[in-house]
């Protein structure tokens, strides 16, 4: 059923008809992640103030899943909304499955980079406390091993 709905969502991002009843409705029914396609679809015509709402009314629902977090984070940041991008992509970095967590603190780090914003790009690096402890666990049992 979904799949269907996401189809004719993307039928009409397709032919330029980003705002209508219909659309809104589907978006209502889909969720966070019709509203980061319709976001993603506005950025693609430089119609930043759109996108970047699209993008922030998909953060504000709750329960969002973390690649939820990256591409709207990403996209608020290609919209210029900095602080709010790389807000939710240390959200993804913090709760996100290992691939989705390493990505976004990877895409973090270096649009916090781009910016000179050292501070933040510094936050991104140091990786989660559950990584830091598996390396520790890792570098422990090398050690124990022995050359």
């Amino acid at each position: 059923m979904s799949e269907l709905l996401y189809r004719r969502l993307l039928a009409a991002f397709n032919e330029d008809r980003f705002f209508s009843t219909e659309n809104d409705e589907l978006i209502g029914q889909l969720g966070a992640p019709a509203a980061v396609l319709r976001g993603c679809a506005l950025v693609r015509r430089r119609a930043w103030a759109s996108a970047a709402a699209d993008f922030s009314a998909a953060l504000a629902r709750p329960g969002v899943a973390a690649i939820v977090e990256l591409v709207a984070g990403f996209g608020l940041f290609a919209c210029r909304r900095y602080h709010e991008g790389l807000e939710a992509l240390a959200r993804a970095a913090a709760h996100g499955k290992p691939g989705v967590a390493a990505q976004a603190r990877r895409l973090g780090h270096e649009l916090a980079s781009r910016l000179a914003w050292h501070e933040e790009a510094r936050s991104f690096s140091a990786g989660s406390p559950a990584d830091r402890a598996a390396l520790c666990e890792r570098l422990a049992d090398a050690i124990d091993q022995g050359p």
